[in-house]
């Protein structure tokens, strides 16, 4: 099984992580939990875990930043950033800070499964509810609203995030908007 380290200061969604993780079949194994992120980059970074699942809001830091920094110091980490207070801001902060998932809490147990398997899978897959969010603000946007403090999006750019938000992995939406070939994409992937 594919193993699992999970930050979050909720009680009960560590208890309902282990419970649904626990149950036979499920392909996943817990291998560990914190309520806070202080040496969680440092652990997953041991290449042990397969899938970092962190809360957004923890007391002290940022849970962005606590996969910035165990993506740094593992580069190719999964990650799964779960936050109970879904918005357009935080669709985008997610997206653009590199969380592979972005999953609402609370969820169901299909819901948190399907999440670690499309960040296993490599995809960049966003509750549809995140990805309407992200959707929304990149075609208002149209080049015009720089991106967190940065440059304005280019319409490529544009057309890529609003593929990505749509769950296409970046090999699909590299060949859909004629970027690269397949097999390009292959050599640098």
């Amino acid at each position: 099984p594919l193993t699992v380290y999970v930050v979050d200061d909720d009680p009960g969604i560590l208890q309902a992580v282990l419970a649904i993780l626990g149950r036979p079949g499920t392909g996943f194994q817990l291998l560990g939990a914190s309520p806070c992120g202080d040496s969680a980059p440092e652990i997953v970074a041991d290449g042990e875990v397969d899938i970092f699942v962190c809360d957004l809001r923890l007391p002290g830091a940022d849970g962005l930043d606590l996969i910035a920094r165990a993506k740094e110091l593992r580069p190719g980490l999964r990650t799964v950033l779960m936050t109970g207070y879904p918005s357009p801001d935080i669709s985008l902060r997610a997206f653009i800070g590199g969380a592979d998932v972005l999953l609402h809490k609370p969820f169901a147990s299909p819901e948190l499964l399907a999440s670690l398997r499309a960040a296993c899978n490599g995809q960049r897959s966003f509750c549809t509810e995140a990805a309407r969010h992200l959707s929304a603000f990149l075609q208002a946007s149209q080049t015009t609203a720089p991106i967190l403090g940065g440059e304005p999006l280019s319409q490529q750019e544009i057309e890529l995030l609003t593929l990505l938000s749509q769950d296409r992995i970046l090999k699909e939406a590299a060949v859909q908007m004629n970027l690269m070939t397949s097999t390009q994409v292959d050599e640098i992937l």
